[in-house]
């Protein structure tokens, strides 16, 4: 199939640089986070996931490639990640997810490159995703590390993208 570059944009990107991102070849697609701070439950993990990895609760926003239907396979990639080899064999993943390891010990998902099949069930998994994130029930160790307990997301960014995904597809 035929490949189209999109580049997920927040309402914090100033309006004048779409016409620049769309003379790069991308198609712009506006999103916006699923959970706001006040819908969070647990106010200590909702202070907490504003500053948590690289950009806090706004990255959040990769989920909305689970909403992306229209494409038969989305492949997320951040903005400073650097491709050096082909990955084709990545675009033939039939799975719901797959995801490349972080590079800190223990960081069990890289949440700047991942791969999705939105069409198995992605509506489903971004609304479910998301009501973990309301929820906000992860835990320091002294009650249970990660998410619910479950030592998921005790990394870098773990109460963001790179470890709701892990624990809820794990």
């Amino acid at each position: 199939g035929e490949l189209e570059f999109v580049a997920m944009v927040t309402e914090e990107v100033p309006r004048a640089w779409l016409p620049v991102i769309r003379r790069m070849g991308y198609s712009v697609r506006p999103v916006k986070n699923p959970v706001e701070l006040s819908e969070i439950k647990n106010r200590e993990f909702a202070k907490d996931v504003v500053t948590d990895g690289a950009t806090g609760i706004t990255e959040l926003v990769k989920i909305d490639v689970f909403r992306w239907t229209e494409y038969h396979r989305v492949l997320l990639i951040d903005c400073d990640f650097l491709v050096r080899k082909n990955f084709d064999e990545i675009l033939e993943f039939e799975q719901t997810l797959g995801w490349t390891h972080g590079v800190w010990r223990g960081e069990f998902m890289n949440g700047g490159f991942f791969v999705v099949n939105p069409h198995n069930e992605g509506e489903k998994h971004y609304t479910a995703i998301a009501d973990i994130m309301r929820e906000g029930d992860w835990r320091h160790c002294k009650t249970g590390c990660g998410w619910r307990g479950t030592v998921f997301g005790y990394v870098y960014g773990g109460r963001t993208i790179q470890g709701v995904l892990p624990y809820y597809f794990l």
